[in-house]
């Protein structure tokens, strides 16, 4: 790898890790991941991953901007499915598409696995804290097998850009550090 590819690969790490710091403190502080830093995170990563696979490859339709696209789409389209269910909001699903477009397919797969793992300890924690555990897995059975129910209570939320942030990192960690 020469030397400006190099450079490259340490600014998607850096935008990388600049995301989910700041949809983790937007999340935490407001309940809200913004558009001001997914959309531009999406952008940014197809462009990075383009110059540096350029540099790497010579060629306009490279490797790595090929994963960049294919983890923009498969992380925005794990979380659009959601999305629809009602269950997550918009803006997980662009931070899910961002971290897909600045590290490609592979890494945004494993990043979903170790965000579920981080999204299930957070919301089985939260069940525990209000004492409704065993409605929880109730409520999830019933959802697996296609019945939904109007709640008489206001759910239960957890930060979900958190828990998002929290699996890219520990993906991040198993494959970088």
């Amino acid at each position: 790898m020469n030397e400006s590819a190099f450079v490259f690969e340490w600014i998607r790490h850096g935008m990388l890790l600049s995301l989910i710091v700041l949809a983790s403190y937007t999340d935490l502080k407001w309940g809200k991941i913004f558009n001001w830093y997914t959309i531009p995170g999406i952008f940014l990563g197809f462009a990075a991953n383009f110059f540096e696979g350029h540099l790497i490859f010579q060629k306009f339709w490279n490797p790595l901007i090929l994963q960049s696209l294919l983890g923009f789409f498969v992380g925005f389209g794990v979380f659009f499915l959601l999305y629809l269910t009602g269950g997550f909001g918009a803006g997980d699903m662009k931070l899910a598409g961002a971290i897909g477009a600045i590290m490609g397919l592979s890494f945004c797969l494993e990043a979903l696995v170790y965000t579920s793992l981080v999204g299930a300890a957070m919301g089985i924690s939260a069940l525990i804290w209000h004492g409704k555990l065993w409605q929880g897995i109730q409520r999830s059975v019933k959802l697996l097998f296609g019945r939904r129910e109007e709640h008489k209570e206001a759910p239960i939320t957890i930060p979900y850009g958190l828990a998002i942030s929290l699996g890219t990192l520990w993906a991040y960690w198993m494959r970088v550090l």
